[in-house]
């Protein structure tokens, strides 16, 4: 037996439900679009609803603490190369006095992670991207969770 019905002496097939699927994708398009506007503009942060996201830049006063540059030595093999780090932490305005109370301890810290890594590591293209949420995290522990917005490095020189 076939799909086809006859009807009047002329075969027909059944109905295909493309019109459905053609409804539904030109329905959720515009939906899509609207959706995408929103995140990309900032009215809906990614992840959440308005006001979810903890330390969200967006408005409100920041300060900055600049930490003392650190100039780190790797021996991979006989040959000697530096690795020179500068960066400042974006603080909680209300923060500040006690993170730079803490800076001995967030520069001790810095150094041996940076002392700990490869030359492989360091050069690896999204080497920026890791040590900086590597060392943010570990900022977070010391000084507590909230009061550190960001980690901006200003200088990172391998030579």
């Amino acid at each position: 037996m076939s799909d086809t019905t006859v009807t009047d002496g002329i075969p027909t097939k059944p109905k295909s439900g493309k019109i459905p699927i053609i409804l539904g994708l030109a329905l959720s398009l515009p939906a899509l679009a609207a959706g995408f506007w929103l995140t990309w503009s900032g009215v809906i942060p990614p992840g959440g609803t308005p006001g979810a996201r903890q330390g969200s830049t967006t408005g409100g006063a920041v300060s900055y603490i600049e930490l003392d540059p650190l100039v780190v030595a790797l021996s991979p093999g006989g040959r000697s190369r530096h690795l020179r780090l500068t960066a400042q932490l974006e603080v909680e305005p209300g923060a500040r006095a006690a993170v730079e109370a803490l800076r001995p301890r967030i520069l001790d810290m810095m150094n041996s992670y940076l002392s700990a890594l490869t030359l492989g590591e360091l050069e690896a293209q999204s080497s920026m991207i890791r040590l900086r949420a590597h060392l943010l995290r570990r900022i977070a522990l010391i000084a507590g969770d909230g009061q550190v917005r960001d980690l901006l490095i200003t200088e990172f020189v391998l030579n």
